[in-house]
């Protein structure tokens, strides 16, 4: 009887110490903020951990990436806002449950909580966040290959300098994917011209998934991804140049 009670007490204690190691990674990506450098350390360390498989053991999109005009949060997949966020809350709540749960155990009962439970609660737990891993770049993937067939565009982003860009939707966003397009069509083999290129941003399915563009108004061509070329309609890259040169397009005002 006292080993069933002590053992009741030892899962609701270790259960408390899971959630909150939940909590913890949660808001682990808040560490910066945290300005007692103990509590830092800890509440720092899922996200940290998270950040080191993500961007150094394995590697995202987001290696090279700078500030851009579609997404400007870049630290692990610019492409997907679905995958960030798996990299960024998701993984380190899990970290944050394995860290903290571990403590329990090695701090519990030894009669209690055996090496053989804890084994078991390791690999539960190192499969759980290596298929979350896995799923996270599967994401990533699809969003990458969905931006470069132009699916679900929905914002266009234009810029006219390095200080003024701004953000066409609806009406707008819909005049603008008409003549995207009315002679979108792949050509690899057409050849690039990086200085007359016009950078531009696309925001597509509802704004989960982010791309940059580069989009050559003399040649009518848009490139995507720095990898796939498609020709555009002369009408397109003409919004694309008209906005460039005024930081205006009057059509638009009146839709």
């Amino acid at each position: 009887m006292q080993q069933i009670i002590s053992g009741k007490k030892g899962s609701n204690r270790v259960a408390l110490f899971c959630t909150a190691g939940v909590l913890i990674g949660l808001f682990s990506h808040l560490y910066e903020k945290d300005t007692f450098f103990i509590t830092k350390g800890i509440l720092g360390l899922p996200y940290k951990i998270s950040e080191a498989i993500y961007q150094f053991m394995i590697g995202t999109d987001a290696a090279d990436a700078e500030e851009t005009l579609a997404n400007l949060n870049t630290d692990f997949f610019p492409h997907s806002l679905i995958a960030t966020g798996m990299a960024r809350w998701i993984t380190p709540m899990l970290i944050g449950l394995f860290l903290v749960g571990s403590f329990a155990y090695f701090t519990g009962d030894k009669k209690i909580f055996t090496l053989q439970r804890y084994t078991h609660f390791l690999y539960g737990n190192i499969i759980v966040i290596a298929m979350l891993i896995c799923l996270t770049y599967g994401i990533n993937k699809k969003a990458v290959s969905d931006c470069g067939e132009l699916k679900g565009i929905n914002t266009f982003v234009f810029q006219s300098s390095q200080m003024i860009s701004e953000e066409f939707s609806g009406k707008s966003a819909q005049t603008l994917k008409d003549s995207l397009q009315k002679g979108l069509k792949k050509d690899p083999r057409i050849t690039r011209n990086y200085e007359d290129e016009i950078e531009i941003g696309l925001i597509m399915g509802n704004k989960t998934r982010f791309t940059d563009a580069y989009v050559n108004p003399q040649k009518c061509y848009i490139v995507i991804n720095d990898i796939t070329i498609y020709h555009v309609d002369k009408k397109f890259a003409n919004y694309v140049k008209q906005y460039k040169i005024s930081g205006d397009i009057p059509e638009f005002r009146k839709l």
